[in-house]
């Protein structure tokens, strides 16, 4: 996967297509992260820095780029400047006013607010999240029950994860019993 994205950044920087080539530089940089730190955040800030001169650029876009650089620093170990990247992220959002940036920051935000310690501003960005996505977003139900868990709040903690669980049954459900159908 490593090369067909570094040829596609290469083909995309030779054709000038910015969207494509800053799209390479974060796949890249999720790709090698989990063996090389340090050249992950260098291709996250690459993304995040082309994109911000990019005419055609969207507010979701900008923000995901960025917090991908904050998800590469907190990798390293790099905690607090995690946090203000993701701050960065979150202000961009605001911004925009666009809900799914703004959702995807504050659930970030609530990650790494619980990563360092303050259960109590990881609860509240979690909220935020969870109130953008009107509680249909699994992953925020995560994040959310994560944050009731990291604040000793164990029994809306539980009561989430069993919601999250019962909602996975039943869409894997159907799945089985046609599965099971197309065996017989």
């Amino acid at each position: 996967a490593v090369s067909c994205f570094e040829n596609t950044k290469d083909r995309a920087l030779e054709e000038k297509d910015t969207a494509t080539a800053c799209l390479a530089l974060e796949r890249l940089s999720r790709e090698i992260i989990p063996y090389d730190q340090i050249k992950a955040l260098e291709y996250a800030k690459d993304a995040y820095r082309m994109y911000t001169h990019f005419s055609k650029s969207k507010v979701l876009n900008k923000v995901l780029y960025k917090l991908q650089v904050g998800y590469c620093l907190a990798l390293s170990d790099s905690l607090v400047a995690a946090l203000d990247e993701h701050r960065i992220a979150y202000d961009i959002a605001l911004k925009s006013n666009d809900s799914v940036a703004i959702s995807n920051a504050c659930q970030e935000l609530s990650v790494i607010y619980r990563t360092i310690g303050y259960a109590d501003s990881s609860l509240v960005f979690a909220k935020k999240a969870n109130s953008y996505t009107g509680g249909n977003n699994s992953y925020n139900q995560f994040i959310l029950a994560d944050a009731y868990y990291a604040a000793d709040s164990l029994s809306l903690a539980e009561e989430i994860y069993k919601k999250i669980v019962n909602q996975l049954i039943l869409k894997i459900i159907p799945y089985l019993k046609q599965k099971k159908i197309k065996e017989i």
